[in-house]
């Protein structure tokens, strides 16, 4: 089977009375890479499994010093109008790998700097997010108590229902969960006892009674609920659970 063969054209750059050409051969071995100058033409060729490379291409002016370094997949042709020494050249090597390391660090400071930032930011925003929650469940909170003093079957009763409804919506947009508490047993992350009752039908540490609803933000406890939890006769009779 005859190998694809493809054209390739180098990139060149120029600075300062030097030109660099780079050809990128994906796939194509060191090993199996040709380089080749007559005057300002330069001529490569590279081999890789299942195809080869050709390409050519002229340097602005014939050079009087030539580097040429092959790695896998790349050759890159330096073109220098001066004479230029083996220990300059090694120097100008050294110097462009110095400058890539330093690069490469500045590059990772940035990108750790970006990425506190935008921590930084998310943590604002969730701190915030969860202060105007917060306010948002005390208003809920009012609402709820007005709602249990209005008279049954009055229209005021009616409009106050709407607006709990409404704030409870804002709430669900924001992310805000309500905790379930009645009946389900203790759990400290995220409930907070604060009384206990002998209740001989249920288990110990049970919800019985919940004295203010607790919410989550994302998962995340904004409020614990205030609860009262049965015990056995004769049991500890003291809170526990979240904020002791």
């Amino acid at each position: 089977m005859t190998p694809e063969v493809k054209r390739v054209r180098g990139v060149l750059k120029e600075y300062d009375g030097t030109a660099r050409l780079t050809f990128s051969l994906p796939g194509a071995r060191r090993g199996r890479t040709r380089v080749s100058l007559e005057g300002r033409r330069v001529r490569v060729e590279g081999k890789g499994k299942g195809l080869e490379y050709s390409g050519v291409r002229l340097l602005p002016r014939t050079p009087r010093t030539v580097a040429i370094t092959l790695r896998d997949g790349e050759v890159s042709i330096t073109a220098f109008d001066q004479e230029v020494t083996l220990e300059e050249l090694q120097r100008v090597r050294a110097e462009r790998d110095e400058l890539k390391r330093r690069l490469q660090g500045l590059q990772r400071d940035v990108e750790i700097l970006r990425k506190r930032s935008e921590d930084e930011r998310e943590r604002l925003l969730k701190e915030r997010t969860s202060q105007m929650a917060l306010k948002v469940i005390e208003v809920l909170d009012s609402i709820e108590r007005a709602l249990l003093s209005a008279e049954e079957g009055a229209g005021l009763r009616e409009g106050i229902e709407i607006l709990r409804k409404q704030v409870q919506r804002i709430l669900k947009s924001m992310g805000v969960e309500e905790i379930e508490a009645e009946g389900q047993v203790l759990d400290p992350l995220y409930h907070h006892a604060v009384k206990t009752v002998v209740d001989p039908g249920r288990e110990e540490d049970t919800v019985v009674e919940v004295l203010q609803k607790g919410y989550t933000l994302d998962g995340e406890v904004i409020r614990p609920a205030m609860v009262v939890v049965s015990k056995r006769e004769g049991g500890d009779d003291y809170g526990k659970g979240a904020g002791n």
